[in-house]
C-alpha cells in the first residue's frame, strides 16, 4: 500500500473544495460529505489537517463522480455541475438527486453513486462507439 503524505491531503483538500464549490454545496453539506465537525474549514491548508486516508478515499469517490458527470454532459460544464441537483427516478435514487442520496449515508452511497455513474459513462461510450463504427466521421460534439 502506498504511503500517504501531507501533499496528498493538500491536493485532496483543494480538489474537494473546488468540486463542492462548483456543485454549490453548503458548509454543512461539505462537512457531512467528509464526516467533519462544524465549523467546516474553508481553506485547503486548514482542511488538509483534517484529512486522513479514509477521508481521502471519500474525496477520491467525489472526484470520480465529478469526472463522470463531466463525461456524461461534455462540453456543457454548468450542465454537469447542475446534474448533482437534478432528481433521478431510477433505483436506488427514487426521485432524489445525487447529492441528497449521497448525503443520506456518505460512507455507503458515495460508492453506489460512483458505480451507477460509471455504468452510465460505459453505456454512453458503447453507444458512441457503435455510431462511429457506422459513420467514421461521427462526432457527438
Amino acid at each position: 500500500m502506498r504511503m500517504m503524505n501531507e501533499k496528498h491531503f493538500q491536493v485532496g483538500a483543494r480538489g474537494f473544495l473546488g468540486i463542492t464549490r462548483d456543485w454549490g454545496c453548503t458548509a454543512q453539506q461539505k462537512a457531512d460529505l467528509l464526516d467533519l465537525p462544524m465549523p467546516m474549514p474553508e481553506s485547503p491548508n486548514e482542511l488538509a489537517a483534517f484529512i486522513d486516508e479514509a477521508r481521502l478515499y471519500r474525496v477520491s469517490r467525489i472526484l470520480g463522480i465529478y469526472a463522470d458527470l463531466r463525461r456524461l454532459h461534455y462540453p456543457e460544464r454548468e450542465s454537469a455541475d447542475q446534474k448533482i441537483h437534478d432528481p433521478i427516478d431510477e433505483a436506488p435514487f427514487s426521485g432524489r438527486n445525487l447529492l441528497t442520496f449521497i448525503l443520506a449515508d456518505p460512507e455507503v452511497n458515495l460508492a453506489s453513486a460512483r458505480d451507477w455513474l460509471s455504468k452510465k459513462v460505459r453505456a454512453k461510450s458503447l453507444e458512441l462507439a457503435k455510431l462511429r463504427k457506422y459513420d467514421p466521421f461521427y462526432s457527438p460534439w
